[in-house]
C-alpha cells in the first residue's frame, strides 16, 4: 500500500481544480454567514484574501466568492409586530441597531416599550429571548449589560 502525497494548491490549477476551490470557499462563507453573521464572516474572509493573494489563480476565486456576500440577506430583528408593513420592517430593524450600539439598558428598554405601544413591536414574555436578539444585533453583553441588568428594566 502506497502513501499519498497531500495535496498541494499549485500555482496555476487546471479548470477542474479551480471550480471546486471556487465552490469550497463559496461554501465555507455561506457556512460563516450562517453561523456567525455577515460581519464575522467578511473580517474571516478578508484574512484568507491576505493569506491567499499570492497566488495567480486567487483572484478569480475570490470574485466568485465575494458575490455571496451580496446574495446573503441580512437577518432582521426578530420581534417586529406582525401588522407592520414590510417596507417598515428595514427601518425598525436600523433604528433598533442603532439603539442598541449606542446606549446603556435602561434607555433600550424604555424605546422598546415605546415602539411596543406604537404597535412596532411584539415583546416575548421571556427576556432571556429579547436579550439574545438585541445581542445579535450589536448591543454589548459584557459589565452593565448583563441579562441581570436587563431583566431588572424589561418589563412585559
Amino acid at each position: 500500500m502506497t502513501k499519498e502525497a497531500p495535496i498541494t494548491i499549485c500555482q496555476s490549477p487546471d479548470a477542474a481544480t479551480l471550480a471546486f476551490l471556487q465552490k469550497v470557499f463559496c461554501d465555507r462563507v455561506r457556512h460563516d454567514i450562517k453561523r456567525f453573521g455577515p460581519e464575522k464572516a467578511l473580517a474571516d474572509w478578508r484574512v484568507i484574501c491576505d493569506y491567499m493573494k499570492t497566488y495567480d489563480w486567487w483572484p478569480s476565486v475570490a470574485r466568485k466568492v465575494e458575490g455571496v456576500f451580496d446574495e446573503a440577506p441580512e437577518e432582521l430583528f426578530h420581534f417586529i409586530h406582525p401588522t407592520v408593513d414590510i417596507s417598515q420592517e428595514k427601518k425598525i430593524h436600523d433604528e433598533i441597531t442603532r439603539l442598541v450600539k449606542r446606549h446603556g439598558i435602561q434607555e433600550v428598554c424604555q424605546y422598546l416599550q415605546e415602539m411596543r405601544d406604537e404597535k412596532k413591536v411584539l415583546l416575548p414574555q421571556i427576556a432571556e429571548k429579547l436579550y439574545n436578539e438585541l445581542v445579535r444585533l450589536g448591543m454589548p453583553d459584557g459589565e452593565g449589560f448583563s441579562l441581570k441588568t436587563f431583566m431588572r428594566y424589561y418589563k412585559r
